[in-house]
């Protein structure tokens, strides 16, 4: 760090050497913790917001979402080994760099299916097409399963797991061309015995970024394709629901195209929708979306349903429309009254009970299915309308879509320039504090940047795996555990090509050499441990609570094995 922005700091060199420098230790990491740990966030905040502009949506979806998500373990790692006390601090860097991968890997997997578990049957298959109960509530998951440790309760998930898997493990290769030739040579970069071997590091970190790009491809490539927009579903149902933004604002292009429908009318015929409502409010997968064949009943309602209602399908829309409907009807009969409505839209910024009045067509006092869609359709209507836009051609921006998608991008590279700044200002002081707190404490600061610095940098990735996970369906358990594979392969390649490049273009005066063998074995028995798992999960044996609190307890063990590796001189 220059001269300038040390001045902004405090050394941690220089607090007091007692009981009350190491309290000032403490809380400069909590400190600097939370601040990271916001910055991730609005990264992470900026990145998903761009994912809802259709225009950005693939080159987000494919390249900025993955590498922005990765900058703040990368920032710890490249800062590590920087610094003049490098050879000290790069233990700083590997603790992030394994801490982060085992974590993601384990905690907030294992917190996906206990959020997302349903009823499981003696085949595995998830119950998630549920009857209504006695008390006329279609239950997912059952009072006698809801147990932690209930083997009859668990996940499926979809092919895609299992395809994000294989990257993963793919991803494992210069992990293994570091390790085998630290252990087949017995040398390092630096060592002045080495010859042609002492450039591993430098193939390592080759090959590391030559992954990185190919798992950018392949993610590109696959921008348009189920997973990309299971996750773009997930994400706006995610922000709908929390409050964060209307149905105008997160399907205004949406809307608009339903709205360009030459059958628009029979479409949205209270029969139809009615028709939709109830055959999807009893199905909540679609059939394209079932890691199962449907049942002889479900076949048999789906030939039964009209054209028009099988060509509702196509609109995610409409489906979102669906599952905001139902969350707000809380009692689960079908309709919404004023209370129901009112409590569930008290975040939005117009009047609830003039909402309300608009919904209720026919002025009974509730609201149904179709009233409440052809509101929200009604009025972005009238909006269009009014900018004179609804017959512009099909393949046109409409001024509603430009200044929609306008405010978002604004308010998104806001929250990435401010959390991108706050990542890289902040992660070379936490560096330099979680480096003396292993000196003045029994710990070694491999031990605590394991467990303080993931937490800190991979918080918003832990919220949205259980947000992602807790609407219990396959779409939604397969987009929160493909978005922590991911993040695992950007690990592997992102910031382990950091990782190497500080070894192999360090200067020799810092002696920074490949020594970190148990750390590397424990990474990869982690994530061979977990593509186990995620090709159980696309089976029909599906993945149960009890798998859970095996990869749950992944996460400390493998603490314990890196100390044990370490004490028996591994290294």
């Amino acid at each position: 760090m220059g001269a300038t922005l040390d001045k902004l700091f405090v050394d941690p060199v220089d607090l007091p050497n007692d009981t009350y420098g190491f309290i000032q230790l403490l809380f400069l990491s909590g400190v600097y913790a939370f601040v990271l740990f916001k910055g991730s966030n609005l990264i992470s905040d900026g990145a998903e917001a761009l994912e809802l502009v259709p225009s950005l949506r693939g080159i987000v979806g494919a390249v900025i979402l993955p590498v922005l998500g990765a900058v703040p373990d990368g920032a710890i790692v490249l800062f590590s080994g920087l610094g003049d006390n490098a050879k000290e601090e790069l233990n700083v860097g590997v603790g992030t760099l394994a801490g982060s991968t085992i974590m993601l890997l384990t905690l907030p997997w294992a917190l996906a299916v206990w959020a997302g578990r349903v009823d499981l049957d003696h085949r595995g298959q998830g119950n998630y097409n549920p009857s209504p109960d006695a008390d006329g509530h279609p239950r997912k998951l059952s009072d006698k399963n809801s147990a932690m440790f209930s083997s009859d309760a668990g996940v499926n998930c979809s092919s895609s797991v299992k395809t994000t898997a294989n990257l993963m493990l793919l991803t494992i290769l210069p992990y293994l061309i570091i390790q085998i030739a630290a252990f087949g040579y017995g040398c390092y970069h630096k060592s002045e015995n080495c010859n042609s071997e002492g450039k591993f590091p430098l193939i390592g970190m080759v090959f590391a970024m030559f992954f990185f790009a190919f798992y950018l491809w392949w993610q590109i490539r696959h921008t348009e394709g189920d997973v990309l927009m299971d996750h773009v579903f997930e994400l706006r149902q995610r922000m709908l629901d929390e409050g964060e933004h209307t149905p105008w604002t997160l399907y205004d292009h949406d809307l608009t195209e339903l709205l360009r429908e030459d059958n628009l009318d029979s479409l949205l015929n209270d029969e139809v929708l009615h028709e939709f409502y109830h055959f999807y409010s009893h199905s909540s997968e679609t059939k394209q979306e079932m890691s199962y064949p449907l049942t002889q009943q479900e076949c048999e309602d789906l030939e039964n349903l009209s054209d028009a209602g099988v060509a509702l399908r196509r609109y995610r829309l409409l489906t979102a429309l669906k599952e905001f409907f139902n969350s707000m009807d809380k009692d689960h009969n079908g309709t919404c009254d004023l209370s129901e409505v009112m409590l569930r839209l008290s975040k939005w910024e117009i009047s609830s009970r003039a909402i309300f009045d608009a919904m209720d067509h026919n002025a009974d006092g509730e609201v149904t299915f179709p009233e409440y869609v052809k509101f929200i359709v009604h009025y972005h209507k009238k909006f269009l309308e009014q900018l004179q836009c609804l017959d512009e051609p099909h393949n046109q921006s409409t001024e509603s879509d430009e200044a929609s998608q306008s405010t978002i991008i604004k308010e998104a590279c806001l929250q990435l320039a401010l959390g991108s700044v706050l990542v890289l200002l902040f992660s070379d002081p936490m560096c330099g504090v979680l480096s003396q707190l292993g000196s003045r404490s029994t710990i070694p600061a491999f031990y605590i940047s394991f467990v303080v610095a993931p937490l800190a940098s991979n918080g918003s990735e832990i919220l949205a795996a259980y947000n992602f996970a807790k609407k219990k369906t396959v779409q939604s358990v397969s987009v929160s555990l493909n978005t922590l594979l991911g993040a695992a392969c950007m690990n592997n390649t992102f910031c382990l090509g950091i990782f190497m490049a500080i070894i192999a273009f360090s200067p020799k005066s810092k002696g920074l050499e490949w020594e970190f063998a148990a750390e590397t074995l424990v990474i990869l028995l982690a994530e061979l441990i977990m593509f186990f798992y995620a090709i159980k999960a696309t089976s029909r044996h599906a993945m149960r609570m009890s798998d859970a609190w095996v990869v749950f307890s992944i996460y400390p063990l493998s603490i314990a094995m890196v100390a044990a590796l370490k004490a028996a001189k591994l290294n």
